[in-house]
């Protein structure tokens, strides 16, 4: 924010400065915890395309079975974080929507 970085400049006492300076930090952080955790959707999204390739050209029966450990090990995260990201998320397509954890074995 325009408004903190401005009174950061300006002379004010050094608590003041610190409280700001945390705070920036913070905001930082949470900008590249969301930008990660987007990187991360989208690689994801881009493996299951690209291992479920035949699913979406040809339908359910066509589905291949693949670990999470698999695609962690691929993508060069772990696991915990695939499971995580794979939760709550869908992918469509005109055989309906399906949540991402369904292309993996459990």
């Amino acid at each position: 924010d325009k408004y903190y970085k401005q009174l950061g400049s300006q002379e004010t006492s050094p608590e003041t400065k610190k409280f700001i300076q945390r705070r920036i930090n913070n905001a930082v952080w949470l900008i590249k915890c969301i930008e990660q955790r987007k990187t991360l959707l989208k690689r994801l999204g881009e493996y299951i395309a690209s291992v479920q390739k035949d699913f979406f050209e040809n339908g359910q029966a066509f589905k291949r079975a693949v670990s999470i450990k698999q695609a962690a090990s691929e993508l060069g995260v772990d696991k915990e974080l695939v499971s995580i990201a794979a939760e709550g998320k869908y992918v469509n397509c005109r055989w309906g929507d399906f949540e991402m954890k369904y292309f993996f074995r459990l």
